[in-house]
């Protein structure tokens, strides 16, 4: 008996999870956005929840990377902000 979210272990070998520095949560590559500028790497869920609380708030001309801690102190581009917003 399967169930649809059982992964056996020898596929997870061949598609590694990566850690989104927000939530902690582990995806795979394709759930994951990476900044440009800093390269810093999040779930695509947590950072359109980001790009949108900010936009509600009024800060929409810069967004910075929501890593606290970042060492390049990164800003989302114009075209990295709208793809995860869902503006194109």
């Amino acid at each position: 008996m399967t169930t649809a979210w059982y992964r056996p272990t020898w596929d997870l070998a061949l598609d590694p999870l990566v850690s989104c520095k927000l939530c902690l949560g582990e995806y795979p590559v394709e759930q994951m956005t990476t900044l440009a500028q800093c390269r810093c790497v999040f779930c695509t869920l947590c950072l359109k929840q980001y790009v949108e609380l900010l936009i509600k708030e009024g800060f929409e001309t810069t967004i910075s990377c929501p890593d606290a801690a970042c060492p390049k102190q990164g800003r989302l581009q114009e075209h990295e902000a709208h793809r995860v917003h869902g503006g194109g």
